[in-house]
């Protein structure tokens, strides 16, 4: 599923650009059109920290992805791991228990979790990408 030709579908599960084609570029047991609904996001940066976010599929599961990716962007250097989990909050934990099979990955860290887990609590945050499509969509953001 191309994010520019289904941006408002995906925006409307909280499904920005890096998810999408983390997804595409990362195979998964899971693909795009399964997310019911993002719950939460930890924004990254290509060659610096790396996403986080907590989902809800279609079938009820919970799961926990985390991703990175070079300057380049998804489709050079990339990588993904996801794990399932029986809630949202103990999604939110794996972030602290780093079992995943890149070993290389970041170590899980409070503040990832932290914010997580506040997101859980309340309301998802906006990523800068849909921050910066809002105000093109709105023409705030032209000169």
């Amino acid at each position: 599923m191309g994010y520019y030709d289904n941006r408002e579908l995906l925006e409307a599960k909280g499904i920005d650009y890096d998810l999408c084609a983390c997804l595409e570029y990362n195979h998964q047991s899971f693909v795009v059109e399964d997310i019911e609904r993002v719950l939460a996001v930890y924004e990254g940066e290509n060659d610096g920290e790396d996403w986080r976010w907590i989902l809800q599929l279609n079938d009820g599961r919970f799961v926990f992805l985390k991703g990175g990716c070079d300057y380049t962007g998804w489709d050079c250097q990339s990588w993904a791991d996801s794990a399932f989990a029986e809630s949202a909050d103990l999604a939110a934990q794996i972030e602290l228990k780093n079992e995943f099979k890149y070993a290389w990955m970041q170590q899980g860290e409070q503040k990832v979790y932290d914010s997580l887990m506040l997101q859980l609590a309340g309301q998802k945050q906006s990523t800068s990408h849909q921050e910066m499509m809002k105000r093109i969509d709105s023409g705030t953001d032209l000169p």
